[in-house]
């Protein structure tokens, strides 16, 4: 009679409970690898569950970008929701620019597919506090929007200007094309993008004040910066 061939040992179960998975703890690791490594693959290894397991709480790579941002608006520092109009804009931006400095790569990843949802609460209560000054809707709506954007703007157009006069490709041809009179001050510029953010906030707020802030308001309150 033939010999039954010899059964497998059963491979040995991992001991203690299973890791518990949620959207938030996803975000926190995909910020400790850092989104200019991190991929769903590198997530999971560093918590120690499958890939797939991730699909219950993250749809893919650009939904995990905006549940990190979401983690990073929740604990950023934010002023007080209340005015003087100005001076919360102000505080804002520059909370905001700090935020994106926390992982440049981040800012990429989470523009595709709209707002997250914590940065939409915020937008909403920023807006808020612009209505509460005075501001019609329509034009806190507009200062708001205007001046997030800036913010987004120039910090990616920054982070893609320093890397061209500093990276491994650095390649400075096109500030020589430039005016011999603007060389110096562009140089400026990008070696100090938050510098050159903060004078074209000022411009913006002037724009605002001049343009959207209602009659009530006083339009000196905080304008130097």
């Amino acid at each position: 009679m033939a010999k039954r061939p010899a059964a497998r040992p059963e491979a040995p179960r991992p001991r203690g409970r299973p890791p518990k998975l949620s959207r938030d703890a996803i975000a926190r690791a995909a910020l400790q690898i850092g989104f200019a490594e991190v991929t769903l693959v590198s997530v999971a290894e560093a918590l120690g569950v499958s890939h797939a397991a991730l699909y219950s709480h993250v749809v893919d790579r650009a939904d995990l970008a905006r549940a990190a941002l979401d983690v990073l608006y929740a604990e950023a520092p934010w002023p007080a929701c209340r005015g003087p109009w100005r001076r919360y804009l102000e505080r804002e931006a520059g909370v905001l620019w700090s935020l994106l400095e926390r992982d440049p790569a981040l800012v990429l990843a989470s523009a595709a597919g709209g707002m997250s949802p914590g940065a939409l609460a915020h937008f909403n209560a920023a807006t808020r506090v612009l209505i509460d000054e005075g501001f019609a809707p329509e034009e806190a709506l507009l200062a708001v929007d205007t001046v997030f954007d800036l913010v987004h703007d120039v910090f990616v157009r920054g982070q893609q200007l320093v890397a061209s006069v500093t990276g491994e490709d650095a390649d400075e041809a096109w500030l020589d094309a430039l005016d011999r009179r603007l060389r110096a001050p562009t140089r400026r510029a990008v070696r100090n993008p938050r510098r050159w953010f903060e004078r074209k906030l000022k411009i913006v707020l002037d724009g605002i004040a001049a343009g959207l802030a209602p009659a009530t308001c006083d339009r000196d309150e905080g304008g130097a910066s």
